[in-house]
């Protein structure tokens, strides 16, 4: 259904940036899902990988982000990069 959804809101030019938010086991399983049956390729970003990359902010690098549930609770660090950055009202 995500794949119907963001093909559908691409072909209308409706979204620039997509922020997908799942459960941490099920991040590789929907990256490859949607890649196989919808060719759209998402990067899978973590809470290590974005303190491992300290001062590059993935947010503007990347136009597609598939994210865990858990990395979102840590509202402070998550409304400091996804915010300002077009995924919506983070707070």
């Amino acid at each position: 259904m995500a794949g119907l959804l963001i093909r559908e809101l691409k072909l209308r030019g409706l979204t620039e940036r997509i922020l997908i938010v799942c459960p941490a086991n099920l991040a590789f399983q929907w990256q490859r899902e949607l890649k196989d049956k919808f060719d759209e390729k998402f990067l899978v970003l973590k809470g290590h990988d974005i303190r491992d990359q300290f001062g590059m902010n993935q947010w503007l690098e990347q136009r597609q982000v598939l994210t865990s549930l858990i990395w979102p609770r840590e509202k402070t660090s998550f409304q400091a990069s996804a915010s300002p950055l077009g995924f919506g009202n983070c707070g």
